[in-house]
């Protein structure tokens, strides 16, 4: 019945748009996709995924997790077709309220970011630390572990250089809606680094 339901939904959905905006199992090597999952290629519509989630959040509908191209619902057992219709009359006027021009999607910067380690992480973690502006951080030895999330994946680690391509990009998600964890501040004006003494 679960698969069966999401299923009709993504027809359902699917029915209001041209392009291809949900992935199915067929898109993926046998067995490596979870049936359950719903996920939506939001750039297909030239949507923000964060945006997206946060009218369905102002709705009362929570997603599994959300970024710029892609949003992942969770559907259970416990979820009804009534359920699902639900959330099919809550997405579908706000994706055409958001429908712009399709984008191609973007690497997130966890897998676009090749580390530069500096130092062991035992070593930057035990360092002395300082708080520098982000201007000032490029360069330097990071002393926390920054991942955005989703997909909460670190950017850097401790003992890693933090580049101008991770500042930038860190700033950029952040602006974008895109949650900073483990960050001494998370609002990325500062960064924590080894002290260069």
């Amino acid at each position: 019945n679960l698969l069966n339901n999401v299923h009709r939904f993504k027809e359902i959905v699917q029915a209001e748009f041209a392009l291809p905006i949900f992935l199915y199992p067929s898109d993926f090597p046998a067995g490596r996709f979870d049936p359950s999952k719903i996920v939506l290629r939001v750039q297909q519509l030239g949507a923000s995924g964060v945006e997206i989630e946060q009218d369905l959040q102002a709705k009362g509908i929570r997603v599994e997790m959300a970024d710029r191209d892609t949003i992942v619902f969770l559907a259970t057992i416990a979820d009804s077709e009534a359920d699902f219709d639900a959330l099919a009359d809550a997405l579908i006027p706000i994706l055409k309220k958001r429908q712009e021009q399709r984008r191609e999607s973007a690497t997130a910067l966890s897998w676009s970011v090749v580390p530069q380690r500096a130092t062991s992480m035992r070593d930057a973690y035990f360092a002395e630390t300082e708080m520098v502006s982000a201007a000032h951080a490029v360069g330097r030895i990071s002393a926390d572990l920054i991942a955005p999330y989703p997909p909460g994946v670190a950017v850097v680690a401790p003992g890693e250089v933090l580049t101008q391509q991770i500042v930038e990009g860190l700033s950029a998600s952040r602006a974008a809606g895109v949650r900073i964890a483990y960050a001494t501040d998370s609002t990325l004006e500062n960064y924590r680094v080894v002290n260069r003494s």
